[in-house]
């Protein structure tokens, strides 16, 4: 097995583990963080989906098109659900109503659905960055809210994850297609490694604040 398929495969132990968990403690769960669980489970699903079609010789890139947008879905209503109190909702639905139009209009005219969506991918992981870096603020400020601070250490892991994960991955969306393109393909395959390391502490940070969440 090479070391790109070694870490593929690592990349499945905490997405697959935090799936297994999220279905055995998911009605434990606040009414938030079960947005968050479906939004692992549906991770897992478009994973295993996307492996399968793989296998098969199948472009799976419109798979990742309807992922992004059912992830930002879930993940903008996980905020949501958490910034109520210090935040208009209004934010949130026309942000939620905005990106799927955006979505829909790049998949028309600029990255049809065999494609690589590098912009939709971009722009999730801007907004997902500016929700991890505000809960952080919020979190550090006296005036938070009594849900931010009852949920402090059980976010403290999320949003790392969010962070680390976000940020890294925008710097791989960002024009992403047209890089791939340009360059060779052992430097494609070390883009996926890293993405897939990324997605590794995406989901062992995110899985750690879930335990975390059931003991505040």
């Amino acid at each position: 097995m090479s070391i790109s398929e070694s870490i593929l495969n690592l990349a499945y132990v905490p997405l697959g583990t935090s799936a297994i968990w999220c279905v055995w403690r998911f009605n434990r769960l606040r009414k938030e963080f079960r947005v968050l669980a479906a939004y692992v489970l549906l991770s897992a699903a478009v994973q295993g989906v996307a492996e399968v079609l793989s296998q098969f010789g199948i472009n799976n890139l419109s798979l990742s098109h309807a992922y992004t947008v059912l992830g930002f879905l879930f993940l903008n209503q996980f905020y949501k659900m958490l910034l109520d109190a210090l935040v208009p909702s209004i934010w949130f639905k026309g942000l939620s109503i905005g990106f799927v139009l955006f979505a829909i209009a790049t998949v028309l005219f600029w990255q049809p659905l065999d494609t690589f969506n590098s912009a939709t991918l971009t722009v999730q992981a801007v907004v997902l960055i500016i929700y991890a870096l505000s809960t952080f603020i919020l979190t550090l400020t006296e005036g938070k809210s009594e849900t931010l601070k009852v949920k402090l250490k059980s976010l403290n892991w999320i949003n790392s994850g969010m962070f680390i994960y976000f940020s890294g991955s925008m710097l791989l969306f960002f024009n992403g297609g047209d890089i791939m393109h340009s360059i060779s393909e052992d430097w494609t395959r070390y883009m996926w490694i890293l993405h897939d390391l990324l997605v590794t502490v995406l989901h062992s940070f995110l899985l750690v604040g879930l335990w975390i969440s059931l003991r505040d």
